[in-house]
C-alpha cells in the first residue's frame, strides 16, 4: 500500500467517525426540538382552555416553570 493511500483511508476513518459524532448530535437536537415543542404545545392548550373558562394564568409561575424546564437542555444554534 502506498503511503498516499495509507493517509486517505486514515482521512476517511477519521471522516467516518466524524459523520458518527454528528449524527449522535442531530439525533440529540431532534430530541429536544420535539420535546420542546410538545411541551410548549401542551402549555398552551392549557393556557387556551383556562382562558375559555374565565380563569387567569399565574403568569410568574408560568415563566418561572418554562425557565426552569428550559435548563435542562444545552444550546445550540437554530
Amino acid at each position: 500500500m502506498r503511503a498516499i493511500e495509507k493517509r486517505l483511508r486514515a482521512r476517511l476513518r477519521a471522516k467516518e467517525a466524524e459523520l458518527l459524532t454528528l449524527r449522535t448530535d442531530l439525533d440529540d437536537v431532534r430530541q429536544d426540538r420535539n420535546e420542546l415543542r410538545e411541551h410548549f404545545k401542551q402549555r398552551f392548550q392549557w393556557w387556551i382552555k383556562l382562558l375559555g373558562e374565565k380563569g387567569q394564568p399565574n403568569m410568574a409561575w408560568l415563566v418561572e416553570q418554562d425557565a426552569l424546564w428550559l435548563r435542562r437542555f444545552q444550546w445550540w444554534p437554530w
